[in-house]
């Protein structure tokens, strides 16, 4: 994704965007990224020694945060469609760059409880 001529952030989009995702009847705002949920199991159910990073995490639109209880988690692959993207300028561009880094190192990987 280019934004503001040559600067380029490879794949995370700003916070604030609108997006929807595949094979799910919402549209999201993002709100956060590097987000820990956890794993569920082989058998579906929720494992609470194991958690995965997701790349993003975001509440309903137009609602908002509705439910406490109820995150939205989802990787970038898991958009369908931008409707709208996110404020940017040089520091937030900045800032995704070294994210990405992040997220590049830990992703999908499988860490201990939060300590």
């Amino acid at each position: 994704m280019n934004i503001k001529g040559d600067v380029e952030v490879k794949d995370l989009l700003p916070l604030g965007s609108v997006v929807s995702l595949k094979d799910a009847p919402v549209t999201v705002m993002i709100t956060e990224y590097f987000v820990k949920r956890q794993s569920p199991n082989e058998k579906n159910k929720i494992n609470s020694d194991l958690f995965e990073v997701r790349d993003y995490k975001g509440i309903l639109w137009p609602e908002g945060d509705i439910n406490p209880y109820f995150d939205i988690t989802f990787n970038h692959e898991d958009i369908d469609t931008i409707f709208f993207t996110g404020y940017i300028n040089e520091e937030s561009v900045s800032f995704l760059n070294d994210i990405e880094e992040q997220f590049e190192k830990s992703k999908n990987e499988k860490v201990g409880q939060y300590e």
